[in-house]
Parts: C-alpha cells; sequence; structure tokens
C-alpha cells in the first residue's frame, strides 16, 4: 500500500506494458461475454405448456416450448416457422390457471435444422 506524499514509485516498462496489454484484453473479453441489456425487463427461465395459434383461428394452435417469461414477452421454440410481424393468440397453462394473450412476433430464427427460436410481445 502506497502512503500519501509519498515518493513515486518507479516501474519497468515491460512489466507495464505487460499488465496493460492484459487488463485490456481481460476487458474486451467481458465485453464480449456480458453484453448490455437490450430488454424492457428482465426474463425468468420457464418451460411451460403453451399453444400458439393465428388470431384469424385460434383452433389451428401448435404446441410450443417455452424458455423464458418476462412482462413484455415470451421465448419459445417451434417444429416450424412464423411470420415475423404476425400476430397470433398463446395459451400459457401454470396448473389449473390459463393465460390467453395475443403477441407479436419479433424474432424466428432457425436452429439445429429442425426448431426455431422464436421471440414475441405482448400485445
Amino acid at each position: 500500500m502506497r502512503m500519501l506524499n509519498s515518493p513515486p514509485v518507479s516501474a519497468d516498462e515491460q512489466h507495464v506494458s505487460t499488465l496493460t496489454s492484459t487488463s485490456l484484453q481481460d476487458q474486451r473479453f467481458a465485453a464480449r461475454a456480458a453484453p448490455a441489456e437490450r430488454r424492457r425487463s428482465a426474463r425468468h427461465g420457464y418451460i411451460i405448456e403453451a399453444w400458439l395459434g393465428p388470431s384469424s383461428d385460434p383452433s389451428r394452435r401448435e404446441e410450443v416450448v417455452t424458455l423464458n417469461l418476462s412482462k413484455d414477452g415470451v421465448a419459445f421454440q417451434l417444429t416450424k416457422p412464423v411470420e415475423l410481424g404476425s400476430c397470433n393468440v398463446l395459451e400459457i397453462s401454470l396448473g389449473e390457471q390459463k393465460l390467453v394473450t395475443r403477441v407479436q412476433i419479433k424474432r424466428c430464427q432457425p436452429i439445429d435444422g429442425s426448431f426455431w427460436d422464436v421471440g414475441a410481445e405482448f400485445c
């Protein structure tokens, strides 16, 4: 520990440059590993029974695997793509209770060739 008003401590240039480059590498890694949160509310991971169907005909619903849920939206996986921007009816079962709400598809990306990762916002 250095005391106030103590004489300056000398450092060798090689040690300082090693520390500086290591610190910069650590900062770059941390920036890649933990991107800034872009969501408006916290996500909570859940695997819940849920079904998605078009707003025009909710009886044509398909079972989905929900991955996470927030107060603004939901992420789930489907076995086929769904149109970006489309409005759908999402039914989530929580024991004896059901939540039925409209969602708008904001993201639909293929994963491993047989599933699509979908993000939807509550309307």
